[in-house]
């Protein structure tokens, strides 16, 4: 059986969230792999899509006189192993800015970026994993 992690149905900032991109389609395709499903809607001329969750609402909006990045959204994963989930975003080529954080509290924390430089920081709750394993994981996958 193939192993996967668990995506909770919430996002920080809760309500709406809107993230400007030069390009819907590639957009879509990112966010589609991060979320692990297609976008709920999509509006016909193809200017915006949504991505709805339990109280947060993501739309992604394809802007072209306007600066497409900027925005910083954080991202609640309850994840069964954020080492599997670190590594299916390695997989997928997300970029990684900086290192992995493990909080007092047990929290487990990665920032990335698309590719307008929209920043997406993913945080694992109740994550068995630790920082020392996320390093061993690099370095076998430096060698």
């Amino acid at each position: 059986m193939k192993k996967t992690s668990d995506l909770v149905g919430a996002l920080e900032p809760s309500g709406e969230t809107e993230i400007h991109v030069s390009s819907l389609v590639r957009a879509k395709r990112f966010y589609s792999c991060i979320f692990r499903r297609q976008p709920d809607l999509t509006d016909k001329p193809g200017r915006s899509a949504e991505y709805q969750f339990a109280a947060s609402v993501v739309r992604l909006t394809a802007v072209e006189n306007r600066q497409a990045g900027g925005a910083v959204i954080k991202l609640r994963y309850r994840v069964d192993d954020f080492l599997y989930e670190y590594q299916r975003l390695q997989l997928l080529g997300v970029k990684q800015m900086g290192s992995v954080i493990e909080s007092e509290q047990g929290e487990m924390s990665m920032t990335i970026c698309d590719d307008d430089g929209n920043i997406l920081t993913i945080v694992g709750i109740g994550s068995e994993n630790s920082v020392a394993q996320i390093d061993k994981s690099r370095a076998c996958h430096a060698s």
